[in-house]
């Protein structure tokens, strides 16, 4: 059984074709969804889909189970198609379509078995590939890319965690921060960093040891565009924020090879053998 959503309306039709090159996808690597991770190639990220967020999938799943309700996907919805869902044995599978995939008054040249070329024009066709952008299986939506799925599903932008205005207030009021006053927009990149801060129990801004080695760490790198001021870090711009957040997420770092100083985008610990953990950069 296969569905098509149509649009910004979220209204769903039948597809009563069959679409033997979208299967279920070979996840042999899987990661929890986190904003300030980065995924290997692949591997695939995933979220638990919790009680308050069922509705994404029962939007779909509803459909199927009800879809002698359902009307056939009719020529003046054709263009509007945004998500195809069909339904496997043991989950969903989703792909998005988008502006690409779209073939309005295009001419393919294709060569039949044993014919001469011909040239076909299609007035309005979408490309189908084996890709597939999401996969919904046992309390599980997995993915690898967020910006491709987010449009696909209802309210999915509060697993996206950047810092709330609550938490940017607090941090501004900290003693060990000098906020400029006319500073408002910290930009999404750093309100994720504050986010993953925020949610991180072993980094602590009250902790007066954990301050301690932010500043004895902060003189390793003395061409920062940041400064300490009266024991104060002082932050004006996007660009001081930013180096603040890494120095605090430990993404400020020497390159062991070169004893270069480098920063990094994102890190992920790195399980070894005995059970200690060490940061791995990207």
């Amino acid at each position: 059984m296969n569905l098509v959503r149509i649009g910004e309306e979220s209204e769903y039709r039948k597809l009563s074709i069959e679409l033997k090159d979208i299967s279920t996808p070979d996840m042999i690597d899987t990661i929890p969804f986190d904003a300030e991770k980065t995924r290997e190639e692949d591997e695939w990220f995933y979220i638990q889909i919790d009680e308050p967020h069922k509705q994404m999938i029962n939007d779909y799943a509803d459909c199927f189970s009800n879809s002698a309700s359902l009307n056939e996907i009719s020529d003046k919805d054709f263009s509007k198609i945004d998500v195809i869902a069909k339904q496997e044995t043991n989950g969903i599978i989703f792909q998005k379509i988008t502006p690409s995939k779209r073939m309005v008054k295009a001419s393919i040249l294709r060569k039949p078995l044993d014919k001469k070329a011909e040239i076909n024009t299609i007035d309005n066709g979408i490309e189908l590939t084996s890709k597939v952008d999401a996969y919904y299986s046992e309390g599980k939506l997995y993915f690898k890319y967020f910006s491709t799925i987010r449009s696909m599903f209802k309210d999915i932008e509060e697993f996206y965690r950047v810092a709330t205005s609550d938490e940017v207030h607090q941090f501004k009021e900290m003693s060990l921060v000098s906020v400029g006053k006319n500073f408002n927009d910290l930009g999404t990149r750093n309100l994720k960093m504050l986010a993953a801060i925020k949610d991180d129990s072993e980094i602590n801004f009250s902790d007066v040891e954990f301050r301690n080695r932010m500043f004895e760490e902060y003189l390793n790198y003395p061409d920062l565009d940041f400064q300490v001021d009266n024991g104060q870090f002082v932050i004006n711009t996007k660009k001081q924020l930013n180096l603040f957040l890494k120095l605090a997420l430990g993404r400020l770092y020497e390159n062991p090879m070169t004893r270069q100083k480098m920063e990094a985008s994102s890190a992920k610990a790195i399980s070894k053998t005995n059970g200690e953990t060490k940061n791995g950069r990207q």
